[in-house]
């Protein structure tokens, strides 16, 4: 996989982290077995050698300086971290906006930190980021799996919570086991407990529980590991496990973990402290400042400049309107980005399906009806009002999870509406999505603050052609001040860690929705039935509505149409364009023109412009 110019100089910015480390650590070692030596005590500030590393770089002037909350912008100094043990703990944060690719930098990372083999631990904060996390991992054809087969030179052991695991394992493959948040965060609860527990699956990590002259050297050895009430042996727990193998912990979405809460954050960082980490790395589009040491601050100007993310972002408001008014204008802008798709694969042979992301405000099945927007109203309605086909349509929500199996970036997907609340307001990535359609106008503000990094991601990390609406996303709401909506993009981007980027929101009042017009009827034509003309085709003794492609394209007999002779494909000098007009009842016509194009006929080339026209050749 090819980094972008912002990624390489992250992981540049990583490595030289990492050699001042291993330079501050070498003078702490050295200088340590001089006092030693001496008979004197060894000072805390030597001890703390990431501290001493961060320093260095400060001095050198490559740490970028971050605004605190007075709007004061500086480097910070250092923030120490010290594990149960007593050893410290280097820890620095990633800060890379919503589309930046802070999965891949964290793959990524482990080859700078040259973690081939050994014991990684990814926590991550939700259930929607774990799962998509996981399934890269597990997909083999993924370019993270991919990544971290070559770190490991094939030797790759993911885990999960309950999974067992040998000391064998972790000395020869590189284990990668994902945790959800609660189960790392005191806090917690019950998840947070589970690793406490004495499972007795961990045998090769410990002694056997009768010999205790070998659980007394162990528990001595290692005075922070949990013992038994007893307090006569060493639990077999996972957070044992963890404290003895001294994992690196990347903290996936790391503001998650710190909220606003300081005395929950304190814990937290307890929590992590508590594992006995070797290295702790953050991914976070919004650090907690004062707790992560900001190593790489990204910028949104940064990503718009690498062609990752669509700008700019437009704003539609209707006044005097409802959601199904704005429902219908969402889907003209969903037909404009279609036709402009088609376009781009006949130029260019590259796919894009644009896909309408929509906020409704009920979801469960028992919430229907109730006088709220529920995705089953606007499924019916885009099926029965807007001729929309059902196979396009998906609900993502707690309990209806259609998305679950399906590939969005496939070419055999149908999808171009997903209709959700919440489910996707994290951890969810399609470059596809590419409109925002907002029915929920009570919290529409946020719905912004919360979706908006849904639609921004760029299809292939590549802009299109200078002009094109593939380049831009959109956003559809009602009875929403303009101005305001704005603001609460502006507010939503910088939530998503997209700084730089306010400039690119623009709002679009286009003004009230038509009133719908009643006419009432004359006195002798009120009870007077009216029939709609319908198309229909016979099917043995019943009727049903005609379609294209079965009832009209599958009588065309073909071969009967005459092209005007075989095509030279290896003449490099002249095109032919042959255009036949055919009927149903079988009269034809065709032209036969030949023009200088100045570039020779290829057989790719050939197939696309067919299949543009002939379905099926």
């Amino acid at each position: 996989m090819q980094l972008k110019t912002y990624q390489q100089n992250t992981l540049d910015q990583l490595d030289r982290w990492l050699d001042a480390l291993k330079d501050a650590r070498l003078k702490r070692e050295t200088a340590t077995k001089a006092l030693e030596e001496s008979g004197l005590d060894v000072p805390e500030e030597l001890k703390n050698y990431p501290q001493s590393a961060w320093k260095s770089l400060k001095e050198e002037n490559v740490l970028p300086t971050v605004q605190d909350q007075d709007g004061t912008t500086e480097v910070p100094d250092y923030i120490s971290r010290t594990a149960t043990s007593g050893e410290p703990i280097p820890h620095v944060c990633l800060k890379v906006p919503t589309g930046g690719g802070k999965t891949l930098l964290g793959v990524a990372a482990l080859e700078r930190i040259k973690q081939d083999t050994g014991f990684v631990l990814w926590i991550v904060p939700t259930r929607a980021i774990y799962e998509q996390t996981l399934r890269s991992f597990r997909t083999r054809e993924h370019p993270y799996r991919q990544m971290l087969e070559r770190i490991s030179g094939g030797k790759v052991k993911l885990l999960q919570k309950d999974d067992r695991f040998t000391r064998q394992d972790v000395a020869s493959r590189l284990c990668i086991m994902m945790l959800m948040l609660p189960s790392a965060n005191r806090q917690k609860g019950k998840d947070f407990l589970k690793i406490f527990r004495d499972s007795g699956g961990y045998t090769s990590f410990f002694p056997e529980q009768d010999d205790l002259t070998a659980n007394r050297e162990l528990a001595a050895q290692h005075p922070d590991l949990e013992k038994n009430s007893s307090g006569a042996w060493v639990k077999q727990s996972l957070i044992n496990v963890l404290k003895l193998v001294r994992p690196t912990v990347i903290l996936d979405e790391a503001h998650k973990a710190y909220g606003p809460n300081d005395k929950n954050n304190r814990e937290f960082v307890k929590s992590v402290n508590r594992l006995n980490p070797r290295f702790v790395l953050e991914l976070s589009a919004t650090p907690k400042l004062g707790i992560s040491n900001i190593l790489v601050n990204i910028s949104g100007t940064e990503l718009q400049a690498e062609e990752m993310i669509k700008l700019p972002i437009e704003i539609h408001s209707f006044g005097n309107s409802d959601w199904k008014h704005t429902l219908a204008e969402t889907q003209k802008r969903l037909g404009q980005l279609e036709q402009e798709a088609q376009q781009l694969r006949s130029r260019e042979n590259r796919y894009v399906r644009p896909i309408a992301l929509v906020r409704v405000q009920r979801t469960g099945k028992e919430q229907q009806g109730q006088g709220h927007i529920h995705s089953e109203d606007v499924r019916g309605y885009l099926i029965r009002h807007l001729s929309v086909p059902e196979a396009w349509i998906r609900v993502q929500s707690s309990e209806n999870k259609e998305l679950a199996h399906e590939d969005l970036l496939s070419e055999h997907s149908l999808v171009r509406w997903i209709l959700t609340k919440d489910a996707l307001k994290e951890g969810w990535d399609c470059s596809f999505a590419y409109v925002l359609a907002l029915l929920d106008n009570t919290t529409a503000t946020t719905a912004m603050t919360q979706m908006v990094g849904r639609i921004m991601r760029q299809p292939h990390a590549r802009r299109i052609e200078v002009g094109s609406a593939l380049n831009q996303c959109y956003i559809y709401c009602y009875n929403k001040d303009v101005g305001k909506a704005v603001e609460g993009v502006k507010a939503g981007l910088e939530n998503e860690g997209l700084t730089g980027l306010g400039e690119t929101v623009r709002g679009h009042g286009t003004g009230d929705a038509p009133k719908p017009i009643i006419v009432q009827r004359r006195g002798p034509y009120r009870k007077l039935k009216i029939f709609l003309p319908r198309v229909l085709h016979k099917k043995g003794k019943g009727w049903r509505p005609i379609d294209y492609d079965r009832d009209i394209l599958s009588a065309v007999n073909w071969d009967a149409i005459d092209t005007g002779g075989a095509v030279n494909l290896d003449d490099e000098d002249t095109m032919r364009e042959v255009v036949a007009t055919v009927d149903v009842q079988g009269g034809q016509s065709v032209s036969d023109d030949a023009f200088e194009t100045g570039e020779g006929l290829s057989l790719d080339y050939f197939v696309r412009r067919l299949t543009d026209i002939v379905p099926n050749p």
